[in-house]
């Protein structure tokens, strides 16, 4: 049975967002960042819904350690030309996080990117890009660092121990048979990560943002929950004047007795 994957805007905004020690883990796993370091997570772009103009699926978040602030933005990314507009970008983002960082308002940046097609040639799933001076190869914006998941190639085993492999087939996985043998994993932070998607997979109120956001309506997780209030009452006031209206056709004789009284 088919699931909503963790490659899912509101699915991945959802599960690490109300899931702080997850998020740590997750964090530990794929950036190497110790979760007892850690003093606290900010989630910048906490809204569920995106606009619809939004190229990529994307989290960001501002991270405070005991020795520095730390800028990150995980994204999903499906088609090339996706991936060239975030390349392109760079130079203006390696602006800021410079501004930002002589600022003291951020030290670092690392782009976590996922992508869902294969992009270099060799068989690696994971690679780790940085800005370099093309002639002397200096390193040329030490605060960014760039790293690329290429989903694809992530084999289907699930026998292994490396923890970001598993992460990764997290990532990649689309139906509830995956998802059950990964709750099972031997790897704490995996296996419940896995129950907490299966959870939610199950969630009514996550399935409508879900399928508000496939159809581009840029709704918030409040918004629906109001539109869901407001139209209970809607028909409650509909059905209430329906009511008096028919009251009111009975008793048609008697109206001009109430005539100076309020429906």
């Amino acid at each position: 049975m088919e699931i909503i994957p963790l490659t899912n805007d509101v699915m991945m905004k959802t599960l690490f967002g109300q899931n702080t020690e997850v998020l740590k883990q997750f964090l530990y796993d794929m950036t190497a960042i110790p979760e007892n370091s850690i003093d606290w997570i900010h989630i910048e772009n906490a809204e569920l819904l995106p606009n619809s103009g939004t190229r990529s699926y994307c989290l960001r978040l501002l991270l405070k350690t005991r020795e520095q602030l730390i800028n990150i933005e995980m994204q999903i990314i499906s088609k090339r030309n996706e991936l060239q507009h975030l390349l392109f970008d760079l130079a203006s983002l390696s602006e800021k996080v410079t501004g930002a960082t002589q600022s003291n308002q951020a030290n670092r940046t690392i782009l976590l990117c996922f992508l869902l097609f294969d992009v270099s040639q060799d068989n690696n799933y994971s690679h780790v890009y940085s800005f370099m001076e093309e002639n002397t190869h200096e390193p040329l914006f030490p605060e960014i660092c760039l790293q690329v998941f290429e989903l694809n190639k992530v084999d289907d085993s699930f026998r292994h121990q490396d923890t970001q492999k598993l992460w990764l087939q997290l990532f990649k996985t689309k139906t509830a048979e995956e998802l059950e043998i990964l709750s099972h994993s031997n790897v704490e932070s995996i296996a419940n990560c896995a129950k907490i998607l299966a959870t939610l997979n199950k969630n009514a109120n996550v399935k409508t943002i879900v399928k508000a956001r496939r159809g581009n309506t840029s709704y918030s997780f409040e918004e629906i929950n109001d539109m869901k209030e407001r139209s209970r009452q809607e028909g409650i006031a509909e059905g209430i004047r329906k009511g008096k209206e028919e009251i009111m056709e009975k008793f048609k004789p008697l109206k001009s007795l109430f005539s100076g009284i309020d429906d």
